[in-house]
């Protein structure tokens, strides 16, 4: 059994550690069928709803696709939070409207606290897999670190504090597709204005 993605002792993510039964639970080699998929999402998603840190919102790219990440953002500003995952900040300005709806300059007030938790989100979403999470071989076989889902993923705190260069994210962001003839073009930067 290829179980360990890392020693429970040095963990130090409270969610990593809630998500570890569940991982165990649902750990074998190949694809993982649709119940187990339901389940997998719904405990992520409960997760989420709650601020969590960086290295568990990392794990999750592996299991999240853009539009279930669309979900637990409503979700969040359903219970007037703001939609970014690390971020905790609860504000009446914050109400579930539908944001394909609003084409003002600060639209962005409507799902989060501020630019650059829009920005953050954005640059997560970017980088998800579409595919069907029962598609991914795997998924959950596969150790912490060797997936290519949390180790390409880019947050922008990341980028803020200089960790890793521009040049650096969009050559992970080029690598992002393995069928290379469907690979949009990515720039850094059309993202972060967004």
């Amino acid at each position: 059994m290829n179980w360990t993605p890392l020693l429970e002792e040095e963990i130090d993510s409270l969610h990593l550690r809630e998500f570890f039964p569940i991982w165990k639970k649902l750990n074998k080699p190949g694809l993982i069928d649709a119940k187990d998929t339901e389940e997998l999402i719904l405990f992520i998603s409960e997760i989420l709803l709650q601020q969590t840190d960086p290295f568990f919102l990392k794990l999750c790219s592996r299991f999240l696709t853009p539009i279930e990440y669309d979900l637990i953002m409503n979700e969040r500003n359903i219970i007037h939070l703001c939609g970014y995952p690390l971020c905790n900040v609860t504000a009446d300005t914050i109400k579930c409207r539908d944001p394909s709806k609003m084409q003002l300059p600060y639209a962005y007030w409507h799902q989060f606290c501020s630019k650059a938790h829009q920005k953050a989100s954005n640059l997560y979403k970017a980088q998800l897999n579409s595919d069907p999470l029962w598609l991914r071989p795997n998924i959950l076989y596969s150790p912490y670190g060797s997936s290519v889902y949390e180790t390409r993923i880019i947050l922008l705190e990341e980028i803020l504090e200089g960790s890793k260069s521009v040049e650096d994210i969009t050559l992970q962001m080029s690598h992002m597709h393995i069928d290379q003839s469907q690979r949009p073009k990515v720039d850094i930067n059309d993202i972060l204005e967004r």
